[in-house]
């Protein structure tokens, strides 16, 4: 079934139907990519947004731009194409 990516609260995203075709293992002919492993603190998904926030404030980032990482350079981005 479709519906709302519950990651993101009420912004629709990808479904996990498509994501084997977003793969890129399933979607490259010839040579294997190599396999690279996950970044310390990244390899649980439901815990990566809380793991780079920490990262970024213990690193001493601006709340500005922990802001813009968080989404806002994508809602800016976004509001400067569907004008």
């Amino acid at each position: 079934s479709f519906g709302a990516d519950t990651l993101y609260g009420d912004h629709v995203g990808l479904h996990g139907l498509f994501s084997k075709n977003m793969s890129i293992a399933e979607n490259t002919a010839g040579d294997k990519i190599e396999h690279v492993p996950y970044v310390q603190g990244l390899e649980n998904p439901t815990e990566v947004s809380l793991n780079i926030l920490r990262w970024l404030v213990k690193h001493g980032y601006s709340d500005e731009d922990i802001e813009k990482v968080l989404g806002g350079n994508t809602l800016r981005v976004l509001k400067e194409v569907w004008q």
